[in-house]
């Protein structure tokens, strides 16, 4: 596979995952936490999401190179 597309695959799944991850975390905490409203729900998961960023895209691009046998 070309690199840009391998690019373009780990991209595409990356925000995927982070999407789900962060709507997850927005619906979760809000009802968790319904004294202190939205605004800290969807701070707290923007850092969750920022933190989980690098790990997760390390591990979705040794797949997709697994996968595809890409060479980086």
């Amino acid at each position: 596979m070309p690199a840009t597309g391998n690019h373009s695959l780990v991209h595409g799944l990356l925000s995927i995952a982070l999407g789900l991850v962060y709507a997850a975390a927005v619906l979760s905490l809000v009802q968790l936490v319904p004294v202190v409203g939205g605004g800290l729900a969807v701070a707290v998961s923007t850092l969750a999401v920022a933190a989980l960023l690098r790990p997760l895209w390390r591990r979705t691009q040794d797949a997709v190179n697994r996968r595809f046998g890409a060479l980086r």
